[in-house]
């Protein structure tokens, strides 16, 4: 995707995020609005993470997109402090945040939509979790590859 058509994505999911929003909340959140309202960090933090995400957007290409739009996000900083906190406390706290996300995601993602969406479920799984997932994927993968493996270590990676 070339990154006038990303650019015009991520606008898209900044109004979108408005739109669910005053749906579900009863009030629009504005990913651009430079207060930092703990909803709007959250949302804020969720559509970095899907810029990040699912445009390839690296840490400067997203603060230049925000400065570009209102300066909410000033320093490449806060672009990580947004990926790490909706990665590893936002999302698990706040259900409405993960509506929004998997709303967006369903609209976005058309083709291989299953595979993104457990690529983005997947990033919220606990440790325990993960061994589980381990015991059924390995069959999967064997039947898949033809390959057989003893455990998920032994698989070659990309």
């Amino acid at each position: 995707m070339k990154d006038d058509k990303k650019q015009v994505t991520a606008q898209y999911w900044a109004r979108d995020i408005k739109r669910i929003t005053l749906k579900n909340l009863g009030y629009p959140i504005d990913v651009f609005e430079r207060i930092r309202i703990r909803e709007i960090v959250y949302y804020r933090a969720m559509h970095i993470y899907l810029c990040s995400k699912y445009l390839n957007w690296s840490q400067q290409r997203i603060l230049r997109f925000y400065k570009n739009n209102g300066g909410a996000i000033t320093n490449h900083a806060s672009v990580i402090n947004a990926l790490n906190k909706f990665e590893d406390v936002y999302s698990k706290y706040d259900e409405n945040l993960m509506k929004t996300l998997f709303i967006i995601t369903k609209n976005f993602v058309t083709e291989n939509r299953d595979k993104y969406h457990v690529l983005t479920m997947l990033d919220f799984l606990d440790d325990q979790h993960y061994k589980e997932l381990v015991e059924i994927i390995i069959p999967m993968y064997q039947q898949a590859t033809g390959k057989k493996i003893e455990s998920i270590d032994k698989v070659e990676l990309l």
